[in-house]
């Protein structure tokens, strides 16, 4: 009877563990390199309330000069026929906004609603997007928060024989006007 052997030690076996080590070693270097790259566009990535603030700031801009090309074509400013139009010295809620708001859509958009075709002969002066309005049958110009946007023309308080137009920044208080956006400076105001 022959006496059972063992098997031989593979020679290539330590080459082997080598190159698992290498390898794995390898991917931790790259998952930490990984999170360090993440980590840095998570850093840079502007929070959502920088996103609503600049594109508020820019509907803001675009309003104004909108109403801007009305008067020209106009003589005026759009008014409301009630005379009312919030102001933004004491009324901080966006919620007093909703006349002068709806008046600023449908002098600018040439329409009743945004669910309706532009009137026929009226001119559109801005194109709103599904985002920049409030409501379907009782459209309101709004901004990224979702709030009616301010406006006042009839007696602006910041800008004499102009308008005031502005966004609370989606405060709801006249406490907040740190994060109004307007086309107004925005000055301590008791």
């Amino acid at each position: 009877m022959r006496a059972a052997s063992l098997p031989l030690p593979d020679p290539s076996l330590p080459r082997k563990l080598f190159s698992f080590l290498r390898d794995r070693e390898a991917i931790v270097v790259i998952f930490i390199i990984g999170c360090f790259v993440l980590q840095a566009y998570v850093m840079q990535k502007p929070s959502s309330d920088d996103h609503l603030r600049a594109r508020t700031s820019s509907q803001i801009a675009g309003l104004e000069m909108a109403l801007k090309h009305y008067r020209i074509d106009n003589g005026e400013y759009p008014v409301t026929v009630s005379g009312s139009m919030p102001s933004p010295v004491n009324q901080g809620d966006p919620a007093t906004y909703a006349d002068s708001a709806r008046l600023l859509f449908s002098s600018l958009s040439g329409r009743a609603n945004f669910g309706t075709a532009p009137v026929s002969g009226i001119k559109s002066y801005y194109p709103f997007k599904r985002n920049q309005i409030s409501g379907l049958s009782s459209t309101v110009a709004a901004d990224a928060w979702g709030n009616a946007i301010g406006y006042n023309s009839r007696k602006p308080h910041h800008n004499p024989g102009s308008f005031d137009l502005w966004s609370t920044g989606g405060g709801k208080l006249i406490a907040e006007k740190s994060r109004w956006i307007a086309n107004f400076g925005l000055p301590d105001e008791n």
